[in-house]
């Protein structure tokens, strides 16, 4: 009994206590995917991001106070919902804003890809099991082509005199949402998982979430508040200090 007791106790998580999730939770890896903005990205390239925190909603469902005192973790119905999104183990694939440049021919079976970085990469569809059979992809950017106005001839479009496909490509930027998962280039493997309130962030913590590289000049605590305010909520704004998953990430392969 105080075998099975401690069993289920070590499954619950005290945002109190911080506790790392780094052994916990070692389940088969799952595959997940996660968009990121073009400079979180850049980041990520230049090794400058190797931590994210995203915002706990769940423990703010329940006083901690009164759970520590009376429920002493056991008999609290909302404890043991807490739960980081994303466990030790976990590959999440980085979505991100991207493009055609290149699309199956007649003598060819692949896409180009390209990524706001300007690097590109190359797409075998011989199943083309994430691509329309209507090539709606192939017909939006040679409608993008014909209205730039680049030439074309009987093989297909072609850059006008001084452009190049990799520079002056006028094809749409796609939205992250829309990327399959082939033609994600970064994938990020979590190595540790642990809960804080969002102040304590100290200046290494903001620099491993990539904060440097928003606004040179600036110290890392106040660019990491700035960083952190521009897209969240009035609920979760850096004043608000909430409870937060911190998780530690390190670049991994998708096959690995």
């Amino acid at each position: 009994m105080v075998k099975l007791r401690s069993l289920v106790m070590s499954r619950y998580v005290l945002p109190e206590t911080a506790m790392s999730f780094s052994a916990l939770y070692q389940n088969k890896r799952t595959m997940i995917p996660i968009i990121f903005s073009t400079e979180m990205v850049q980041a990520i390239l230049d090794g400058r991001k190797t931590q994210m925190r995203r915002v706990a909603t769940s423990l703010e469902c329940f006083d901690l106070q009164t759970c520590v005192g009376k429920h002493r973790y056991r008999t609290c119905p909302t404890i043991c919902k807490i739960r980081p999104r994303y466990k030790v183990g976990d590959v999440l694939w980085v979505k991100e804003a991207w493009r055609f440049t290149g699309w199956p021919s007649m003598d060819q079976n692949d896409y180009w890809i390209q990524f706001k970085d300007g690097k590109d990469k190359r797409l075998d569809v011989d199943d083309d099991e994430y691509f329309d059979e209507d090539n709606h992809y192939r017909i939006e950017c040679e409608y993008d082509l014909e209205s730039a106005g680049w030439p074309s001839n009987e093989d297909g479009f072609y850059p006008p005199e001084g452009k190049t496909w990799e520079k002056d490509c006028p094809t749409r930027w796609r939205n992250p949402i829309f990327m399959p998962k082939v033609a994600a280039r970064l994938f990020l493997r979590v190595t540790g998982v642990r809960c804080e309130r969002l102040q304590e962030v100290t200046a290494e913590g903001a620099y491993n979430e990539g904060a440097s590289c928003f606004y040179h000049g600036v110290p890392l605590i106040p660019s990491f508040i700035i960083m952190w305010n521009k897209n969240k909520s009035k609920d979760y704004l850096w004043e608000s200090n909430p409870w937060v998953w911190v998780y530690e990430l390190e670049r991994t392969k998708d096959n690995e």
